[in-house]
């Protein structure tokens, strides 16, 4: 029978039904039990679950976050369940108490001055220092989120004798680079190292990639990079950024950004016919990408070896032990992106001790050549199967869609216009594969890569940032690649078409507004052809196995080097050069591998969701996590 309190019976109530009585009793079931217990449990895994939120809310941001009261959760010794706020968690007797500190100022509103900083910017201070001066504890100044701190020091082993670090020298007040032959030329004086040179671009909105991918270099002893930027204010803009004074006993950290800014096709009466204008500020800067190959042409044509690099590509390693050791024979080095002649990702470029006027040098002239033949072209701008003008920078003037055309044409030695030409067609059905297939085009059928024997030594293998090096097996290998030879309607044996995807060859020759490409041709062309030798001998591409250069996906080679196999994770590293092509949410992932330097933070313009931004996100969706983000609002996409 049941039992009442002190164990007395419990009386049936007369007249009434048992229905209440067995539902009491039914409740009691192991099963309702379980159920209960789980619910508990949960209860206390909510608790500790908002208490990991707002704490980590707190690292990431610098300062408290407002949080829900709660009941603690009982611990070891502990008595008692009553609610404690959350602000009396932290401080005596538990964790310090975070400081509040303010945002950091977007770089634009930055003082000029260097040397002029604000003394009454708020500092964070120790919860047992109420005067709040922190220069007599270094190790309670926290500088604001969002804000530079300085960068790690660079072990005296890394990069061994390609360490250019302070060895290079500043451009001074940002210059056009590429204004004339002789402001290019003066850049590379400054900016080169032993006849090497990085060039990357950038434009406004991806100071703060460009930032990163500085840091990257500086971390495997590389200084000598030349950074263009589609603005002087965007450079100007990044030259600027500081951290505060932490303490009267410290500077404000500062990075050392060196760029110049580009004009090149600025103003072209074509750009907006084409619909090239649109992109300056997005993801499809055209005038920037067009840039970097006439600044490859015409260090190539002054003898110097320059490496161009796209800001989501990031060096585990120094990558000129390798390029000087087992790759030292090939002219000209790419990313193999589908395995065969014509499938080159440009993300990654590099000449080195290339002919003046030969087949490495002539393959980027004729890119740029092809490149303004289309934009110039006369007298209607080239038209596609709809007879509407071929617009858009990926489309038939996307420099990748060209370069590979250029690439293929060398090593066939005819004038092929397979990717760039496709563009044209009607992408509806299968029309442009016919296309592709028709014998009237004559394009290659076989277009696999050679082999070529190559030998790693042990001093080839660069080292980490830890001082270990890189795993990579020594001796012979097999690299894919294949022999150039020289493009141009003056080059004996090379076949061309007068007329050819709607406009006309004008290889080995600029037509343009622009004064420094004009005189291409005249300088080049004019030596090549006194020394008609430079073409005799052909040059090697290098398409790079997946450890020298790896893609996150969708890339030819091994998968065992893909990042998003999780080979990137690896200490020591299996690859030398990482490059996010194929990756969604770069920026992210860059974090979660740990190659983001949070102080690049600080170079990112107003209107791009910055920290602030995710913590609002943060505390308005009570998450860990926030979705959705994007790198522009929606008016600029």
């Amino acid at each position: 029978a049941r039992e009442g309190a002190e164990g007395a019976p419990i009386a049936r109530r007369e007249g009434g039904n048992d229905s209440s009585s067995r539902d009491d009793i039914d409740f009691f079931t192991p099963r309702a039990a379980l159920v209960f217990g789980a619910c508990m449990v949960g209860a206390l895994f909510w608790e500790e679950a908002v208490e990991l939120r707002v704490r980590a809310t707190e690292v990431m941001f610098g300062e408290k976050a407002e949080g829900p009261v709660f009941f603690a959760p009982r611990r070891a010794g502990a008595t008692g369940t009553a609610a404690v706020a959350r602000s009396e968690l932290d401080g005596e007797g538990g964790a310090p108490v975070a400081p509040r500190v303010p945002a950091a100022p977007f770089p634009d509103e930055a003082d000029d001055d260097d040397d002029d900083f604000d003394e009454e910017t708020p500092r964070a201070a120790s919860s047992n220092d109420s005067s709040n001066d922190s220069s007599e504890d270094p190790t309670t100044s926290y500088p604001p989120p969002g804000s530079l701190v300085a960068l790690p020091e660079v072990p005296e082993a890394v990069g061994g004798a390609w360490r250019s670090l302070g060895r290079v020298r500043a451009l001074g007040d940002p210059p056009d680079v590429t204004k004339d032959d002789a402001s290019i030329r003066a850049a590379a004086e400054r900016r080169a190292f032993r006849g090497e040179i990085v060039v990357m671009v950038a434009n406004s909105r991806g100071c703060h990639l460009a930032a990163n991918a500085i840091a990257n270099l500086r971390s495997v002893g590389i200084e000598h990079y030349l950074l263009v930027t589609n603005t002087k204010e965007a450079c100007e803009g990044m030259r600027r950024a500081r951290g505060v004074r932490l303490g009267k006993k410290n500077e404000g950290a500062s990075w050392g950004v060196e760029c110049g800014w580009t004009s090149f096709l600025l103003g072209h009466p074509r750009l907006e016919t084409y619909g090239l204008t649109r992109g300056e500020e997005r993801a499809d800067p055209f005038r920037l990408w067009w840039a970097r190959f006439h600044l490859l042409e015409r260090l190539v044509a002054f003898g110097y070896n320059p490496m161009y690099v796209d800001t989501d590509v990031s060096f585990r390693v120094n990558p000129y032990p390798l390029l000087k050791g087992p790759f030292a024979n090939f002219s000209l080095v790419g990313q193999d992106e589908t395995g065969h002649v014509n499938g080159v990702n440009i993300g990654f470029v590099y000449a080195q001790n290339a002919r003046v006027g030969g087949p490495a040098h002539r393959v980027l002239n004729e890119t740029i050549s092809r490149m303004f033949a289309i934009l110039e072209h006369a007298p209607d701008p080239v038209k596609q199967w709809d007879g509407g003008v071929a617009r858009g920078a990926k489309e038939h003037l996307w420099d990748q869609h060209i370069y590979n055309d250029v690439i293929e044409s060398a090593v066939f030695s005819r004038d092929l216009r397979r990717r760039s030409g496709a563009r044209l067609i009607d992408p509806s059905g299968n029309k442009r594969q016919l296309w592709n297939d028709d014998e009237a085009n004559a394009f290659p059928k076989n277009t696999d890569w050679e082999s070529f024997e190559v030998l790693v030594r042990g001093k080839d293998v660069p080292l980490t940032a830890s001082g270990t090096k890189v795993a990579l097996e020594l001796g012979t290998f097999q690299a894919r690649g294949a022999r150039l030879k020289c493009v141009g309607a003056d080059v004996p044996g090379y076949a061309t078409s007068s007329k050819r995807d709607g406009y006309s060859n004008i290889s080995s020759r600029f037509s343009t507004l622009n004064e420094t490409a004009s005189s291409v041709a005249e300088e080049t062309f004019q030596t090549s052809r006194r020394e008609t030798d430079v073409c005799v001998e052909p040059e090697l591409f290098l398409a790079s196995p997946p450890w020298f250069i790896a893609g996150w996906s969708g890339v030819a080679g091994d998968e065992k080097f893909r990042g998003v196999r999780g080979a990137w994770v690896y200490d020591p590293p299996i690859v030398a050069v990482a490059h996010f092509v194929g990756a969604l949410a770069k920026q992210q992932t860059f974090k979660q591998l740990g190659w983001w330097q949070y102080g690049a933070e600080a170079f990112m313009p107003p209107g791009l969701s910055s920290l602030a931004a995710t913590q609002a996100r943060l505390d308005r969706k009570g998450a860990l996590g926030a979705t959705g983000m994007r790198a522009a609002t929606a008016a600029t996409t």
